[in-house]
């Protein structure tokens, strides 16, 4: 007889890192054990779902449910075996296993197929982005049922279109904790509707109804969102949605503090919009993007409404810019009068860089033949490379410094011949035994010796 086959069963929120993991070791223990295993049963939640699924495991279950912190939970065979470490533990022990990826990506795959296939069955969606005492705190999405309920639907839409008669900028003004809250213009015009059906039931937590004043009246102004399971209103208000993503902001409005069922803070929907998901942008919102980009600056590729460069991030390359990319043809060229130097400079380059001019011959003996103007020939007919330009002023420089170590050491000679001509001198003065003037012979040796000393310290900064 053959044993039963082991059944995993695996729920959680849908987006989450640990559910994805524990759904592909389901799913890979199958392929590698398909006669010990059962096909898996997968069931994705969203974030209110999550919540309502979790407290209810934990109050039939109890025991170490109550301790489960992630957004996970794994049964084997029907009992509770924890979350995806100690699913991950449990495989081990039978096959071993090797899973990776951006498990996050997965989610955000998984949650987009969800939306997908809610979409074909012709359902929508709506969000509403809220306000507590004036700082924003999230937003709620709506799934609406606009194949069961079309009229309501199309109505809310409506409303969350207008900007002048919709829910925008209007206030959650009654809070029933525990059950139910209400939002809407106090002011708002209603329009004449039937109550439509009442097919969906108001059986969990974030049902989106309608409220009115009597039946088939004033039932287009105000919305209702259960806090709970509310099964009174089954057959009085048309329920046509229900909040799947948002429980953390649902929460925070139930936790405001109210004065006879009216909160004493302000609660303000800021925004209130219908959600579109597409995977290719809108042909219109394309245009409108080129139209943006065509404002921008050729070379800093900055549109013309940012005021500050540092509010954009850049787009240049490091890389492009070493290649050179970003420069203008004119930042290559040089700006010397290339007919102004030396013959035998100018041949020079011209052998180097392997350039020439229109009309300018250089021979061998170093003359330039010009035939043309020089107005022409203040650039050369093509760009200088940097690299080029740069091993060109060092040749110039090192030619320089060798001229100037050769007139040093001349300057040096003559000082020392002016010297010594001077201790000459000295010496005939002193052995000479003619009568002569000694302050006047003095004073000529001493304009001599600073004239030489002023020679020296103006020439090249020799010093004697």
């Amino acid at each position: 007889m053959e044993e039963p086959k082991i059944k995993v069963m695996i729920t959680g929120l849908v987006i989450s890192v640990e559910f994805q993991k524990c759904k592909l070791y389901a799913e890979r223990l199958v392929r590698t054990l398909p006669n010990k295993f059962e096909k898996p049963d997968i069931r994705p939640l969203l974030d209110v779902s999550w919540q309502q699924s979790l407290t209810k495991i934990q109050r039939k279950i109890g025991g170490r449910v109550w301790k489960l912190k992630k957004n996970c939970a794994v049964f084997v065979n029907g009992e509770f075996l924890g979350d995806d470490d100690d699913f991950f533990h449990y495989t081990m022990n039978i096959v071993r296993l090797r899973i990776g990826g951006d498990f996050h990506e997965m989610g955000v795959r998984h949650l987009s197929g969800m939306y997908n296939e809610s979409i074909k069955d012709g359902n929508k969606f709506a969000y509403c982005c809220i306000k507590i005492d004036g700082k924003t705190i999230g937003t709620m999405m709506f799934l609406l049922y606009s194949e069961l309920v079309p009229l309501t639907t199309a109505m809310f839409l409506k409303r969350c279109a207008s900007k002048r008669h919709g829910w925008s900028n209007t206030k959650i003004h009654r809070i029933v904790k525990g059950s139910w809250l209400q939002a809407g213009g106090l002011n708002l015009q209603a329009k004449r509707m039937p109550c439509e059906n009442y097919i969906i039931p108001h059986n969990r937590r974030g049902i989106l109804s309608m409220c009115h004043g009597g039946k088939h009246s004033r039932n287009n102004v105000q919305f209702i969102i259960s806090l709970d399971s509310t099964p009174w209103m089954d057959y009085k208000y048309v329920a046509f949605g229900r909040v799947i993503q948002g429980e953390d902001v649902l929460s925070q409005i139930e936790e405001v503090p109210t004065r006879y069922e009216s909160p004493k803070v302000e609660i303000t929907i800021v925004s209130c919009h219908e959600f579109v998901y597409t995977l290719q942008p809108d042909p219109k919102d394309i245009e409108a993007m080129k139209e943006y980009q065509e404002t921008a600056d050729p070379i800093t590729c900055i549109p013309e409404d940012i005021e500050c460069a540092h509010d954009v991030e850049s787009n240049l390359s490091l890389t492009n810019y070493q290649k050179g990319d970003y420069s203008l043809d004119t930042d290559l060229k040089s700006n010397m009068d290339l007919m102004r130097l030396p013959s035998f400079l100018l041949r020079l380059y011209m052998d180097y860089t392997g350039t020439s001019f229109a009309g300018v011959d250089v021979n061998d003996e170093g003359d330039v033949n010009d035939e043309g103007e020089h107005d022409d020939l203040s650039t050369p007919s093509e760009p200088i490379p940097i690299v080029e330009t740069m091993q060109y002023k060092a040749s110039l420089q090192l030619r320089k410094s060798r001229h100037e170590k050769q007139e040093a050491e001349v300057d040096q000679v003559e000082v020392l011949q002016k010297v010594t001509q001077f201790e000459d001198k000295e010496t005939r003065r002193k052995r000479s035994l003619r009568p002569t003037s000694s302050d006047q012979l003095y004073m000529d040796d001493l304009n001599t010796l600073v004239t030489v000393l002023i020679y020296c310290q103006v020439r090249r900064g020799f010093k004697l």
